[in-house]
């Protein structure tokens, strides 16, 4: 596949270069663990560096994604609509670890505003895939059931960080298959042309 041909169709799916979710995941997870002390996340240390460390395995990640799938242009219409997106749920983050601390309801608010997050956010971009749908959805109905009124309102919500961390890699790496899937695998880019550096 022609890289300008490759640019062109990634552009719509700006959302399945998933490997920039794993740093993400990571992030959220150690903010979790962090919250709750748990194993090496009790010294204080700990959190910031993996953030730092996260935050700088993007630089490879943007690398590899460049070198082989060329630069993605998101159009000024798919960024207000991720904009307006993560805008209305964002709230419903807040709202739903408020409701597990103020009220000791039996359903699990922080999991299922971050599962309605996600789902509204791809809806919003590249469009629902069947993996969005499956993780997200199962986390959805999951946190629905009523049968979490027994955990406290903290572990609720750093346990509710740490499942959806790890959603978020696994929602990343399925997003990465899907893009090689579609578009080819780097093998299979024009070698010839080069991003301009």
């Amino acid at each position: 596949m022609e890289r300008k041909q490759l640019e062109s169709v990634a552009a719509q799916y700006p959302h399945l270069r998933g490997l920039f979710l794993a740093p993400l995941g990571l992030i959220v997870i150690a903010s979790g663990l962090g919250n709750m002390r748990w194993g090496p996340f009790r010294e204080l240390w700990t959190v910031p560096v993996v953030y730092v460390v996260s935050a700088l395995a993007c630089l490879p990640v943007a690398y590899f994604y460049r070198q082989n799938y060329g630069r993605v242009q998101i159009s000024r219409k798919a960024q207000v609509r991720g904009a307006v997106a993560l805008a209305v749920c964002a709230p419903l983050i807040v709202a739903g670890s408020t409701l597990d601390h103020r009220l000791d309801l039996p359903v699990w608010g922080f999991l299922g505003a971050w599962a309605v997050l996600m789902l509204t956010s791809y809806a919003a971009s590249s469009g629902l895939k069947v993996h969005h749908q499956v993780i997200w959805g199962v986390a959805l109905v999951a946190s629905l059931l009523p049968v979490w009124g027994g955990l406290t309102p903290d572990l609720k919500s750093n346990l509710g960080l740490v499942v959806s961390g790890m959603g978020v890699i696994v929602t990343g790496a399925l997003d990465h298959l899907t893009l090689v899937r579609s578009f080819g695998s780097p093998s299979g880019v024009n070698a010839e042309v080069r991003p301009q550096k």
